[in-house]
């Protein structure tokens, strides 16, 4: 049990230091700064019909291409000085012994991708106010933006709504799925930077990271054009996106439980492999990276 509580205390650790850090509240600003504009046309439509417009708009709101490149750069970083290095380091694995300091980094990885998950559906909540309703249903406000293009080129609606994925999910399944698959997404890429960092230096975490945040964001324009919708197999951070996944029998994308199982697989493979080099190399604290 002492084992446990001091993995989780070293966890617990990483996220009061939130606290002071100027960049988690840069992160967390940039995701309400843009959960406003992307969102912003629907709420003037709904103000301007005195119409509310449900919360559930959280599964559609990845449907813009500039917002997979946002989110891959903001969890890039998030996660980019991972292992979480402090002047108390030596002391924690002097006590708590490499492996379980490492899993302590691991959980906190996961925690804060959940935490930075929850913030974003709650910056789309609070980009609709006060037009905005908490009923079980799409709503109309939704259904015509889907239904009627011209509503979204007079009010600069940059979000993709689509009549089929409206009819096909109900809210709450839509956004219990997207909430799911955005947490698995910053775990893989929070893992990803991890390992990147271990095995090579912190450098190495900053390209990785950042060329899968810059695939998404090519996938969905020049690389869809060149290699159809293929292209996604390759691009696990567009799998946040619920038009990325085969839900409605698209069998060029890539199927959704088969893209959890990648997900949740490079997630194990990511830890394997830090543990492994993590175990081998020599620590050196001094410098700016971890090992030497």
């Amino acid at each position: 049990m002492n084992r446990f509580r001091r993995i989780a205390l070293c966890a617990m650790v990483n996220l009061r230091k939130w606290r002071t850090d100027g960049r988690i509240f840069l992160i967390l600003l940039c995701v309400l700064v843009f959960s406003l504009w992307n969102l912003g046309g629907i709420r003037d439509f709904a103000s301007d019909n005195s119409l509310p417009v449900t919360a559930w708009v959280f599964p559609h709101f990845w449907g813009n291409p500039s917002m997979l490149l946002l989110f891959g750069s903001m969890v890039v970083l998030l996660f980019c000085d991972a292992p979480f290095v402090d002047a108390q380091m030596a002391q924690w694995i002097v006590r708590m012994g490499r492996m379980d300091w490492l899993i302590g980094q691991i959980l906190y990885i996961a925690t804060a991708s959940l935490l930075f998950t929850l913030w974003t559906f709650l910056s789309t909540v609070l980009a609709l106010l006060p037009s905005i309703s908490f009923e079980n249903a799409w709503g109309p406000v939704l259904y015509t933006i889907a239904m009627q293009t011209g509503v979204a080129v007079e009010y600069n609606i940059v979000l993709s709504l689509s009549e089929a994925w409206l009819d096909a999910m109900a809210p709450s399944q839509a956004v219990a799925i997207s909430l799911f698959m955005m947490w698995l997404v910053c775990m893989f890429m929070g893992m990803l930077l991890l390992a990147s960092n271990i095995a090579i230096n912190r450098r190495a975490g900053f390209v990785t990271g950042g060329f899968f945040a810059f695939l998404a964001y090519f996938t969905a324009y020049l690389g869809f054009v060149l290699f159809g919708a293929k292209v996604l197999w390759v691009s696990p951070v567009s799998w946040v996106s619920l038009y990325s996944l085969n839900w409605l029998g698209d069998a060029q994308t890539p199927n959704p439980y088969g893209a959890i199982a990648m997900l949740i697989v490079a997630i194990m493979g990511f830890g394997a492999l830090s543990a492994i080099v993590f175990n081998r190399r020599d620590l050196d604290i001094r410098q700016e990276g971890v090992l030497s």
